[in-house]
């Protein structure tokens, strides 16, 4: 369909107009009843959600992208009901009409339903009605412009294709012509969007580095496959990211509840174990902890993940017989060198999606992006052996700075994570045996000789031995630019 110019400038404005977020209690009126919710909209403005303080599993949102209508007063249907209640404050009402993508009409066509609330103060009420007008008309204008179809380029691995890319007129899919097959992509199988060229896709695409800034992908299918699509026009770019964040139910709605903790039950092999504890992601989404437990064996870094498994599909849970509890709400993260696991059931079914989308955003990112391989020189480990050494409480004299074991494996780990592991840990227990002394107490040197034996490659060494040649000027093996194309 033609996009005139006319039409996108007239949407302009209420397109880039920024709002901020807003969150107070209302009443909530369903069925003859009122409760007490409190009411969030986020500062991105994807959906509106409410939840009880009182009672767990009450949480509950609907997207912008539903919103059809916001209607000022107490004349909607589910007002009547509670006509008497509300004769007071029948100037704090209005209600919202949106979609409920959980039932359908005869057309097979999402039904509509209505949000009836009462704001508590009369600033609320303004507030409210002011805020989500402006971000309903706003909604509403940026999804027609996304059905008006953006040029974008298709990045696959050593190739590039020209598309142009709509939104559907129900608003549940997105396609692209020119197409043999009509190809589009539900709604519904989008996990989460990423910005930026952040996928194998964008690394290993010709010439596309400096468009980073008007890239994004679709992760999306059981198998976590990626559209990745450079848009041409920096203010389409702006248009559907913000439209795609508030079609698809993304991960970082998900993440937002979980750092607020959910209660869970961890369960152990042993017959008849299982405990409650609160299951939490921490605030800078490093890692998962859980509550109560003993500081420090109580932490999972997501870097350490290698799997997330749905339903009880591990050794724990194949020794459960005695646990009767539903396999779609049981899930397990594998992690570790070891592949331990940590079995948890979710007795709401909200909680373990909310869990289940969280985990596979973090894990998706931690395992798409490029590794980083951190090695400290002579130099900074000598530094940080100084630092620690100066700090211990046993010191024999000024210049003969030790530390023990103990301190040693603190250390190591804390400038390093990716070496905390039982292997290490046995292996440092090893070295610390061959130390001259009784106390065994480490030397700077020995220090430096410890950290180069843990992260000593086995496999790496038998490539440069095998490729390589030795250099007896430096002691070591190595290889020449020849050699390594040669193993190339």
């Amino acid at each position: 369909p033609p996009r005139p110019a006319s039409a996108r400038s007239s949407l302009h404005t209420e397109v880039h107009e920024e709002l901020g977020g807003f969150s107070s209690f209302m009443m909530k009126v369903r069925k003859g009843k009122l409760y007490r919710r409190k009411f969030t909209l986020p500062e991105e403005h994807v959906c509106l959600r409410w939840e009880s303080m009182k009672k767990r599993g009450t949480a509950s949102k609907i997207l912008m992208s539903d919103f059809i209508e916001l209607t000022i007063g107490a004349d909607a249907p589910g007002f009547a009901s509670v006509h008497d209640k509300i004769a007071e404050r029948r100037h704090l009402c209005f209600s919202i009409t949106y979609r409920d993508r959980t039932k359908f009409d005869e057309d097979g066509l999402a039904a509509t339903d209505s949000l009836d609330l009462i704001a508590e103060t009369a600033e609320d009420f303004e507030s409210w009605t002011t805020l989500l007008s402006k971000v309903i008309t706003r909604s509403l204008t940026t999804l027609e412009r996304m059905t008006m179809g953006a040029d974008m380029t298709k990045c696959r691995p050593k190739k590039l294709y020209e598309r142009t890319y709509f939104l559907s007129q129900d608003h549940l899919s997105i396609r692209w012509e020119p197409s043999k097959t009509g190809a589009s992509i539900p709604l519904s199988a989008i996990k989460f969007i990423r910005l930026g060229q952040c996928t194998s896709a964008f690394r290993k695409a010709p010439n596309v580095k400096q468009f980073a800034a008007k890239s994004f992908s679709l992760v999306h299918g059981q198998d976590f496959e990626t559209l990745d699509l450079i848009v041409h026009d920096p203010e389409e770019f702006h248009i559907w990211t913000r439209g795609l964040a508030s079609l698809v139910s993304g991960a970082e709605d998900s993440q937002r509840i979980m750092q607020q903790g959910t209660k869970v039950f961890k369960v152990y092999t042993k017959q008849g174990k299982q405990v409650e504890r609160t299951m939490t992601l921490s605030n800078s989404k490093e890692y998962i902890f859980w509550q109560p437990s003993q500081p420090g064996k109580n932490r999972i870094y997501i870097e350490f993940i290698k799997e997330v498994r749905q339903g009880r599909n591990t050794d724990v849970w194949r020794n459960r017989d005695d646990l009767k509890w539903e396999p779609e709400q049981c899930l397990s993260v594998v992690y570790g060198n070891d592949f331990k696991t940590l079995d948890l059931y979710f007795s709401d079914a909200a909680d373990y999606g909310d869990w289940l989308t969280g985990l596979l955003a973090l894990l998706y990112d931690a395992h798409e992006q490029t590794t980083k391989v951190k090695l400290f020189s002579d130099e900074q480990l000598e530094t940080f052996f100084e630092e620690q050494a100066k700090r211990a409480k046993y010191v024999v004299r000024p210049t003969d700075l030790t530390l023990s074991s103990e301190e040693v494996m603190r250390l190591l780990f804390k400038k390093d994570r990716s070496l905390e592991s039982r292997g290490n840990i046995n292996r440092i227990k090893q070295f610390t045996k061959q130390l001259p002394g009784v106390q065994k107490r480490y030397t700077q040197d020995q220090f430096v000789e410890l950290y180069k034996t843990l992260n000593w490659r086995p496999d790496i060494q038998a490539v440069l031995a095998r490729y390589g040649h030795y250099d007896p000027e430096e002691n070591r093996t190595c290889m020449t630019v020849a050699q390594l194309r040669n193993f190339l």
